[in-house]
């Protein structure tokens, strides 16, 4: 994920995403943080390790381990 401070459209040359509706900027990372964005790199080994982490600490005190791919994309209020 790239932060600027301006829409992306005026700053980088972008490309559609195989997912509809995103897009990827053409530039690597380093010329992205050389042109001044913020680069947030959310699965970094970094994420990973802290989503792992938590799985970890949900067994741990629920007994009960989270299937990651199993977590819906969507959110539904509860049925009452």
């Amino acid at each position: 994920m790239i932060v600027a401070t301006r829409p992306l459209v005026d700053c980088v040359p972008l490309v559609p995403a195989a997912m509809e509706g995103r897009q990827l900027a053409q530039w690597d990372k380093d010329s992205c943080a050389d042109a001044g964005f913020l680069k947030i790199d959310l699965l970094g080994l970094g994420m990973l390790s802290a989503v792992e982490r938590c799985v970890e600490l949900i067994a741990a005190t629920r007994g009960e381990r989270v299937d990651l791919s199993r977590i819906p994309t969507t959110t539904r209020p509860p049925s009452r």
